[in-house]
C-alpha cells in the first residue's frame, strides 16, 4: 500500500534524525490528501517536539474540521501526554 510505504518512510526519517524532511513529506501528503487525519496528527507531533506551538495548534485545529475517531483523539492526547 502506498500509505504504508509513506508512513514507514516518515518513521525512518524521524528515527534517522531527519525531522524536517519528515515534516516536508507530511506537508506534501496533507496537501494532496487534506482529510488524512493521521498525517495531520503526525505533523502536529513534530511541530510540538520542535517547540513550535503555533503550528502545533494550527495542525490540530485543522483536524477538528473533520470527524475524529476515538483513535485519532487518543493520538492527539498522546502528543501532550494527557
Amino acid at each position: 500500500m502506498i500509505f504504508d510505504r509513506r508512513k514507514k518512510e516518515i518513521i525512518r526519517l524521524i528515527k534517522g534524525g531527519k525531522i524536517l524532511r519528515a515534516l516536508a513529506l507530511l506537508k506534501e501528503i496533507v496537501a494532496k490528501e487534506p482529510s488524512n487525519i493521521e498525517m495531520r496528527i503526525e505533523m502536529a507531533r513534530i511541530y510540538f517536539k520542535l517547540g513550535d506551538l503555533h503550528n502545533t495548534r494550527v495542525a490540530l485545529k485543522e483536524c477538528l474540521s473533520y470527524r475524529l475517531s476515538r483513535e485519532a483523539v487518543s493520538k492527539i492526547l498522546e502528543i501532550f501526554q494527557l
